[in-house]
């Protein structure tokens, strides 16, 4: 196993807590001993970050759980807030982390500058000055526009992003200019809520909410299945494969099973995606414009 990449791979929790995405494991909810298998083999491969929220539902606990029987002070947590509450949620959250033990950032989720930027910024300050010194804030936002803006502020010292081998070129320019301000970059979506998995589908399964959106989409994932069977790989290889080669940021990958976070982990020792795959890749999901990708708009 390639340790170094194991290393950059963040534990997605959203299934711990609740049903989440479109392939979901609803045994997970009734089961703890299945999450905290999960958590010993993303420990075991030398996974150090595991991705929450204060909004998964039961996931905060059964994490602060399985760490408080099994203590691990390397692993890190990561969750998020909501702005509408934020300070019940911090509240919260610290105290589910055992007055913050093993917690390490909290990210302002949806930060959103579109409207009332400057009472944002006061905001984020104010926010600032509450947290724990030894907890980090963040932001985890939609869009380039909004990345750019929180790259920019001081008060933000990490950052969690929408990138995976759908997004056209544009996240590829600004990547580069979000990590000049030395911040942590986290990036979410990496097989966009089911759209990029081995699973088999349907003709008309519906991942976004238009329906002639959805006839393109569909024959997309067609095609870049047929390349990575040419390639030797699964459409889920090729999807972490594209993070994690495309960028030297952390890739937060959602799993429900352990069997899933196997799948994942065997998909980092095959070979990795040469330049003239990496650039077929890129002209397929050309022709579609960044906002389509934006899970908000999907079912």
């Amino acid at each position: 196993m390639n340790t170094q990449l194991c290393k950059r791979l963040v534990l997605g929790s959203a299934n711990f807590g609740n049903l989440y995405g479109f392939f979901k494991n609803p045994e997970m909810l009734k089961n703890d001993k299945s999450i905290y298998h999960i958590l010993d083999i993303a420990i075991e491969n030398n996974i150090e970050y595991i991705d929450t929220s204060f909004h998964y539902g039961a996931s905060q606990e059964k994490i602060s759980e399985y760490l408080t029987l099994y203590p691990h002070e390397g692993f890190s947590v990561i969750s998020k807030f909501f702005q509408m509450n934020w300070e019940a949620e911090i509240l919260r959250t610290i105290e589910v982390f055992k007055k913050g033990k093993n917690l390490r950032s909290l990210l302002w989720h949806n930060l959103d500058f579109s409207e009332e930027k400057n009472e944002k910024f006061s905001l984020i300050k104010k926010i600032k000055s509450y947290l724990p010194k030894e907890i980090s804030l963040g932001a985890s936002t939609y869009g380039s526009e909004n990345a750019l803006i929180a790259a920019e502020c001081n008060e933000i010292e990490c950052l969690e992003i929408e990138y995976n081998l759908l997004n056209p070129s544009v996240w590829r320019t600004i990547l580069p200019l979000i990590k000049t301000g030395n911040k942590k970059i986290y990036l979410r979506s990496t097989f966009q809520k089911g759209f990029l998995s081995d699973q088999t589908l349907q003709e008309t399964h519906s991942f976004h909410k238009d329906i002639k959106i959805n006839q393109k989409l569909n024959i997309l994932r067609k095609q870049l299945q047929s390349l990575a069977q040419e390639n030797k790989k699964t459409l889920h290889s090729l999807a972490l494969q594209y993070s994690l080669q495309t960028t030297d940021a952390f890739v937060i990958i959602g799993v429900d099973s352990k069997e899933q976070l196997s799948q994942n982990l065997n998909s980092l020792k095959n070979t990795k995606i040469s330049k003239d795959t990496l650039n077929q890749i890129n002209i397929l999901t050309e022709e579609f414009p960044q906002s389509l990708f934006d899970l908000r708009s999907w079912n």
